[in-house]
């Protein structure tokens, strides 16, 4: 921000004219919107890969089979049995073997898709929380707008705070979403 100054009226005296000093006319605001653009666009991808990156972890590690038990050894281990009964299929162990597999494997299966379903429960929960959100930025814009049209003056009556207090609302806003605003000038965005 920066102060405009106005000389003030001079007073002409037997020794010349005295100035009586300045004025503030306004305070001026120095916003580059190209600037805020590139840093919204930037902000909207960040939060998507962070979001991206931690629903992908959290599925990974439903299926970390670091510790050699998972959904990849339990069917290699299921396919297996199936060769070696396809070689003796009189041997009832074999039988046996492959019986407890499928069920183990099943299990897994089971825990596996109760996993996936609770994670999707957790993002539809999150997805309605950030609507909340995204409806609450955009009314208070609609608000900020609304003052900003109502109380600037050119040239004598600057919003600048109401102008500060929207542009940290539209970047908050960027980081729930895509946007793509235009400041008309007239206050509203």
């Amino acid at each position: 921000r920066e102060l405009q100054l106005l000389e003030n009226v001079s007073i002409n005296a037997a020794a010349g004219q005295l100035g009586t000093g300045v004025v503030a006319q306004q305070v001026l605001r120095h916003f580059d919107q190209w600037i805020e653009n590139a840093y919204n666009d930037k902000a909207t991808l960040q939060s998507r890969w962070e979001t991206v990156y931690s629903n992908l972890t959290n599925v990974e590690s439903m299926f970390n089979e670091s510790n050699g038990f998972g959904v990849s050894t339990s069917l290699s281990t299921f396919l297996n049995d199936w060769q070696t009964l396809a070689a003796n299929p009189s041997d009832y162990a074999t039988r046996a073997s492959l019986t407890g597999d499928a069920e183990t494997l099943i299990g897994i299966m089971h825990e596996a898709n109760n996993d996936l379903v609770n994670a999707q429960a957790q993002v539809d929960t999150n997805v309605t929380q950030d609507v909340k959100t995204v409806n609450t930025l955009l009314e208070e814009i609609t608000e900020l707008n609304r003052q900003i049209t109502a109380y600037e003056v050119a040239g004598s009556n600057n919003a600048n705070e109401l102008r500060d207090t929207r542009a940290t609302k539209v970047r908050e806003l960027s980081t729930y979403m895509d946007i793509k605003y235009i400041d008309n000038g007239g206050g509203d965005v």
